[in-house]
């Protein structure tokens, strides 16, 4: 499970809980009591991501870069800006997924869990996702580009590698590898639709 969809089962977690302003959380504590707005994101991508993000919805919002709506990903973060005209940044809340935002709204409602379209209010700034965060998108995206992407016929020649398999055809030995070749030819010619050719090679397999 990737920490995207660690992080949406501890936000989801957390609504219920209570506001309190400055809470303080202790980012290695299972089970926080209280959130005010800006530890609960900051919490949470500690916790799953296992970065740090500042502290302070004003603090994120500087470390932070301008994501559009439709690019929207798990651990972006929405920003309001104080309604008396100033650009001071106020108040944040982390989006979930599936359009969804947990929100450490305020004393009154505590943290709640609403739609994005009703969190994006008159004094909605935008969305931003954590540098930290991009930055670590961008090594996974590096590190994925290092990993051989197999193709089918050597999925088939790994398989018959590493599964014991009968190399005597109509009386005569034949290597695994020629084995796979000459499967492959014969499941090429009987492919099916939505069938790829080493399932239907491996039909042709007899394991001792």
């Amino acid at each position: 499970m990737g920490w995207r969809k660690e992080y949406r089962q501890l936000a989801l977690k957390q609504v219920g809980k209570p506001y309190r302003f400055g809470a303080e959380v202790n980012l290695n504590d299972p089970n926080p009591k209280a959130f005010d707005c800006s530890e609960l994101p900051e919490y949470l991508t500690y916790r799953t991501a296992k970065v740090h993000i500042p502290d302070g919805s004003y603090n994120q919002y500087d470390a932070s870069t301008p994501v559009h709506v439709k690019n929207l990903k798990i651990g972006d973060l929405g920003f309001y800006r104080k309604p008396t005209g100033t650009r001071r940044i106020y108040h944040v809340a982390p989006y979930v997924g599936y359009g969804q935002v947990v929100n450490a709204k305020g004393r009154r409602y505590g943290t709640i869990k609403q739609s994005r379209a009703g969190f994006e209010g008159r004094n909605f700034v935008g969305w931003r996702r954590p540098n930290k965060i991009v930055a670590l998108d961008k090594k996974a995206a590096k590190e994925a580009k290092k990993v051989p992407i197999k193709t089918e016929k050597q999925k088939a020649i790994e398989w018959v590698k590493n599964n014991r398999i009968m190399t005597v055809v109509n009386g005569s030995s034949i290597s695994r590898n020629d084995l796979a070749i000459v499967l492959y030819r014969n499941a090429t010619r009987e492919h099916k639709k939505n069938v790829t050719w080493f399932e239907k090679a491996k039909s042709y397999f007899r394991r001792k």
